[in-house]
């Protein structure tokens, strides 16, 4: 991942969320997410993912229904989302535009 940038509501991802960087960006996301009762995961800046991609926001999503946060995706790629809809998890994920 080339960079996950923190914002007022969440953060922004760019470059690739693949199995090689989403470990790390799990790390840094999962304090965040304790100090937010509403925090956005902007994916418009991702170049390339792959279904550990989906492991991540799942595994973000756990986190917030932990801590009692809302955890909601945005800009998805639409690589992603075709990925997200033939699993069915499109009607899981807190999912926007």
């Amino acid at each position: 991942m080339k960079q996950v940038n923190l914002t007022e509501q969440g953060c922004e991802l760019s470059g690739p969320l693949t199995f090689d960087t989403v470990a790390v960006i799990l790390q840094k996301l999962r304090p965040l997410i304790k100090s937010q009762d509403h925090f956005v995961v902007n994916l418009s800046g991702v170049t390339k993912s792959d279904s550990a991609s989906l492991a991540l926001m799942t595994a973000l999503l756990r986190q917030g229904k932990k801590v009692h946060a809302i955890v909601q995706f945005t800009h998805i790629p639409v690589q992603l989302k075709d990925v997200m809809r033939v699993g069915g998890l499109d009607r899981i994920l807190s999912v926007n535009s």
